[in-house]
């Protein structure tokens, strides 16, 4: 089965399908749940609101926040991780990609052939007890004009619509032919939580996915290791597989 490029997709997808030419089908997708707003699943704690209006899908707390580890309280918090993705890789976008998520995290079944989505209110707690708020893979036919950095630039800028805005750039974590990676931090106010967002392109042949995984500042310490290895898995299973 090849990749569709044409069907149903999440609000955000009006926005980045749009933005970003060549990609993700030729009509514009009615919504349901775009990154602002919860998904499904059952929340562990009452979701907060981040910065940029709108809810990030609930964050649970980061838990990587440990005691004082005087007198004998709880051990400090740790302040990094080693990478921990799942041992049994993921298959998405009809069993044609496979992907190794962060521990904790699972994608529903989704027969939606734009985007892949791991989202639920609570988050997911994955490495260090940090915890995910959302996982995403987005999936567009490859413009040859268009170096994986600048689809990513493209893909930034499209977010802006969805309450992902002002925030500040990381420096390419990868940067190779066929795979750009860096992060977005998108500062708190009036209530709201920071929140980062990791960000991955990985081109595959003739498709491009962009792998976006949401947490607050303290938790991204934690699991940046975690998702780097997880986007750098990405893998497009061979038609006579």
């Amino acid at each position: 089965m090849k990749l569709a490029t044409k069907s149903v997709a999440p609000a955000i997808l009006l926005g980045l399908c749009i933005g970003l030419a060549g990609g993700c089908g030729s009509k514009k997708p009615p919504g349901t749940n775009p990154p602002g707003e919860d998904g499904g699943g059952k929340a562990g704690k009452k979701p907060k609101k981040r910065g940029g209006g709108n809810d990030a899908g609930g964050d649970g707390g980061s838990v990587a926040d440990g005691g004082d580890g005087g007198d004998g309280g709880e051990a400090a918090a740790p302040t990094t991780c080693e990478a921990k993705v799942a041992d049994t890789p993921t298959l998405l976008f009809g069993d044609q990609v496979i992907i190794r998520p962060p521990v904790g995290v699972e994608f529903p079944p989704d027969e939606n052939p734009m985007v892949q989505t791991a989202i639920m209110s609570g988050g997911f707690m994955s490495a260090c007890d940090a915890i995910i708020k959302r996982m995403m893979v987005f999936v567009y036919e490859v413009d040859k004009k268009k170096k994986p950095a600048k689809l990513m630039d493209e893909f930034i800028s499209t977010l802006e619509s969805q309450g992902y805005a002002g925030g500040t750039r990381s420096e390419a974590y990868v940067d190779t032919a066929t795979d750009y990676h860096m992060s977005v931090e998108y500062g708190g106010g009036g209530g709201n939580s920071a929140v980062v967002l990791y960000l991955g392109v990985a081109r595959r042949g003739d498709k491009d996915f962009i792998v976006m995984l949401e947490s607050e500042p303290a938790d991204f310490k934690l699991l940046k290791p975690t998702y780097e290895e997880s986007a750098k898995s990405l893998f497009v299973v061979p038609p006579d597989a």
